[in-house]
């Protein structure tokens, strides 16, 4: 019966977000200025220019799909150990019910578990089961591994011969949020590991945000030299990291670290450029976990983040070049470890305030979201993950908290595109394929908003929002976004 319940919202979900993009979707069908392009019907435009070709940086999985936008879970369904606590039971997690939750989510990686593979070895065994019957790629998380260092470095291949080549595994787990210190052995990992040649596979690895303490950093003493560092020694195939820009209910993106958060992107960005790489960046389902390590937190009304917020964290990094993205928390903390996730004063638990589903089983309000996030991204990943990205252009009175990097436009133009209107606007500008393409976000997380992209000529437009696809002619384009919102436009060539 909660399979049928669930199935039912997922399927009322998706006919509202249907109704939305038909009826309220960027391109008002009211605006005279439109005109739609459809079949048997003669609309005329400028052909967008071809501007050449751009080196292309991604990492997919062919088990996935070579034009799959990568989707990671941390921490992952796993088979509790120990599942009561004053009479409320953990459900087993590696039932088909969660496996298909998070693949309405768009998640297609597990990339962490609260299962060892020596400590609990057939619940790993049927996750990897589970994960190729689902489609997905689990990343196996092994003790004897972190336990090799340089004089038996060359037994990997033997400590992971059990699991590696099972059609469910995508790699193994290396570490999250490695210091300085971690990189000699991460760097003698990852090159046995490349050694042995093993196809559409990989060590996992998640670097730290650029609020972390300047101890992790060592002799680099700061975060990007720490960063290039990472790559230099370890050489990853791609650059992950995690910032978590929400930190109580009361926060807006006038009172947080706005500068923080996109200079993260900015560095990581620009370092993965550096090295031919992809970046992929954590995006926050839940809170209240300050108090971790010392004294329960007490859960904050409203829960956080918001939508606007989930979906500005998503659509921020998707502007500026993101091509693979993990949640942080898949499922809540285990209800038994006094790690505070779901832990209140006077011991008293939340299974609501952190996670895309709670300790118990529940279903939190980030599945949701993540559920409308994943119908946009799975409309546009093929392209994204195929263009370029070129830089910003930021609109409007947060425009400032970006910055003054390279990465950004500061006379507000790119190519065709000659103007952006709107009260606080992101344009992600990429070359896809020798054309332009730009993602367009509304940079605000609780109010709704008009823009206007002006170009130098009339052309024609593929504009997807909501994972909905329109085509369009006009010099200036009327955009509408919800708050946090984006928006891709495609222009159209020959």
């Amino acid at each position: 019966m909660r399979k049928i319940i669930r199935r039912l919202t997922v399927l009322f979900v998706a006919a509202v977000v249907a109704v939305f993009a038909l009826f309220g979707t960027a391109c008002d069908k009211k605006d005279s200025s439109l005109e739609f392009i459809e079949e048997g019907k003669s609309v005329s435009y400028t052909k967008a220019k071809n501007w050449g070709s751009f080196e292309v940086y991604k990492h997919t999985y062919s088990r996935l799909g070579e034009d799959v936008f990568p989707i990671g879970g941390f921490a992952g369904p796993f088979q509790p150990q120990a599942p009561s606590f004053n009479g409320q039971v953990q459900p087993d997690f590696l039932d088909d019910y969660y496996w298909e939750l998070f693949a309405d989510c768009g998640v297609n990686m597990i990339v962490f578990t609260r299962n060892e593979y020596r400590e609990m070895t057939s619940a790993v065994n049927r996750a990897l089961d589970q994960a190729a019957k689902h489609n997905m790629l689990f990343f196996v998380r092994d003790y004897q591994v972190n336990m090799l260092g340089a004089d038996n470095m060359d037994s990997l291949a033997s400590v992971m011969a059990e699991y590696i080549n099972h059609e469910g595994c995508g790699g193994i787990y290396g570490l999250d949020e490695p210091k300085s210190s971690d990189f000699a052995r991460l760097k003698l990992l990852h090159e046995e590991f490349q050694s042995l040649n093993y196809e559409d596979r990989d060590v996992y690895i998640n670097m730290l945000p650029n609020y972390a303490s300047t101890s992790a950093f060592g002799d680099y003493k700061t975060y990007e030299p720490f960063l290039r560092g990472y790559m230099e020694e370890v050489k990853m195939p791609y650059l992950s990291y995690d910032y978590y820009p929400f930190l109580s209910a009361s926060d807006n993106l006038d009172n947080i670290n706005l500068a923080g958060y996109f200079k993260n992107i900015a560095t990581i960005r620009a370092v993965a450029e550096d090295y031919k790489v992809p970046f992929w960046a954590f995006v926050q389902a839940g809170g209240q976990w300050s108090g971790e390590g010392g004294t329960p937190a007490m859960t904050e009304y409203p829960l956080y983040p918001s939508e606007g917020a989930f979906l500005w964290n998503i659509n921020t990094l998707l502007a500026y070049g993101m091509k693979g993205m993990e949640y942080f928390d898949l499922i809540q903390d285990p209800i038994l470890e006094e790690i505070n996730i779901a832990e209140e004063p006077n011991n008293g638990r939340n299974y609501t305030r952190f996670g895309i589903v709670g300790a118990l089983g529940n279903i939190n309000q980030w599945y949701y979201y993540a559920v409308k996030a994943a119908k946009q991204i799975y409309a546009i990943d093929e392209v994204l993950l195929n263009a370029s990205s070129q830089g910003i252009i930021a609109v409007g009175s947060r425009a400032s908290q970006l910055g003054t990097g390279e990465e950004i436009f500061q006379n507000g133009k790119y190519r065709e595109l000659t103007g952006v209107n709107g009260n606080n606007v992101i344009v992600g500008c990429f070359d896809y394929q020798g054309r332009t393409a730009l993602y367009v976000v509304n940079n605000s997380i609780d109010e709704k908003q008009k823009i206007n992209l002006s170009f130098d000529a009339k052309y024609g437009y593929d504009v997807t929002q909501r994972g909905e696809t329109v085509s369009v002619a006009a010099e200036t384009l009327p955009l509408t976004l919800e708050a946090g919102e984006g928006v891709l436009v495609v222009l159209r060539g020959e």
